[in-house]
């Protein structure tokens, strides 16, 4: 595990979400503790064979600042992932990026992209070549979101985009402590996000027939020092554990698991990426099976919100400790095809 023996902590200093219960990570929170679930719609694509279940982000507040020119032609993963980094970010920090008081950074975490743009124009080039929209193309890209995010927020620092598999977003968490402690930021946003497309939920029920597809964005702002009162350590997150086949899947969470520091506490919230898939969730399952502490499985009220979900997972843990849930966090990151990762935090 990539713990720091500095002085200097990895704070993370600010969290926000977007999923199928709500905006804001108070919602989900909510959710969560009282174990509310939200009935899934049932979709079909026109030519299909059969329909799928699907738990899309409700319409945003009115109090949602989602008003930036950029958000205009902006895709749903665009949309979730401003206003988990808003809510992150804070006024305050906001206004210091806008007028170049601080260089933050934002690392984006995605399985699918946007695939709702990527669908329409295709389809324009499919039936008219000629007429296909330009202005749709940029946002086929995978690296749009990011982009938007620097736009947003006046940014002129790092950016990337990391395309992974579910457990990407604390792939991404690693690289964010690499540039503060280089000094290439002052802080740094890392957010993960998803939207619902034919594309993402039809393959997903390849895999998993009866189970249910989800959307939205999860965020962490993080810097490096001395933290507040309110803030969460980042003690650190492990080795992607890489894997190929169930039986190394086995393995790689085992090692994950292995890898963290033998000082959490056992009383330590555990946030699992599991979401009712026997086959899919049996890896991590197992590999957490005597824990004793409180655990908490988001993707079984959420559904499978694929990049997001880990994200999601990560913002809720960060809301249990700050209010006192819990002093002490694990999140386990069971990715769906390559790797397997975990992170600790714990309150300042």
């Amino acid at each position: 595990m990539n713990r720091s023996k500095t002085s200097e902590c990895l704070s993370i200093v600010g969290w926000g979400a977007v999923s199928p219960v709500g905006w804001g990570v108070a919602s989900l929170f909510d959710a969560v503790q009282s174990g509310a679930t939200v009935e899934p719609e049932v979709r079909q694509r026109e030519g299909a064979e059969r329909p799928v279940r699907v738990r899309p982000v409700p319409p945003p507040d009115a109090g949602q600042r989602l008003r930036h020119p950029r958000l205009r032609r902006a895709s749903p993963q665009v949309k979730f992932a401003a206003a988990a980094c808003i809510e992150a970010l804070g006024d305050e920090r906001s206004e210091r990026v806008m007028v170049g008081e601080m260089r933050l950074g934002i690392v984006f975490a995605t399985m699918c992209g946007a695939v709702q743009y990527s669908n329409r124009f295709y389809q324009e080039v499919l039936e008219e070549p000629a007429t296909a929209s330009p202005i749709l193309f940029p946002e086929t890209v995978f690296n749009a979101t990011s982009s938007h995010l620097s736009a947003i927020f006046g940014s002129h620092a790092a950016n990337y985009t990391l395309v992974g598999d579910s457990a990407e977003f604390l792939a991404a968490l690693r690289i964010a402590e690499d540039w503060l402690r280089a000094g290439e930021v002052d802080g740094c946003l890392v957010v993960g996000s998803e939207e619902l497309d034919w594309v993402s939920w039809e393959a997903m029920q390849l895999f998993d027939p009866h189970g249910v597809a989800g959307e939205g964005a999860g965020a962490l702002y993080l810097e490096l020092g001395e933290s507040s009162e309110n803030a969460i350590v980042l003690e650190g997150v492990t080795e992607p554990a890489l894997w190929l086949d169930h039986g190394e899947k086995q393995l790689a969470t085992q090692r994950a698991r292995a890898e963290l520091s033998d000082e959490i506490s056992r009383k330590a919230v555990l946030a699992l990426s599991t979401s009712g898939h026997a086959k899919t969730d049996a890896a991590e399952a197992r590999a957490w099976a005597d824990w004793p502490g409180p655990r908490v499985e988001s993707g079984l009220l959420l559904g499978n919100c694929m990049g997001a979900g880990v994200a999601l997972n990560a913002a809720l843990a960060c809301e249990y400790l700050v209010r006192g849930v819990a002093s002490e966090a694990i999140v386990s990151a069971a990715g769906h095809h390559h790797q397997c990762l975990a992170a600790w935090m714990r309150t300042a």
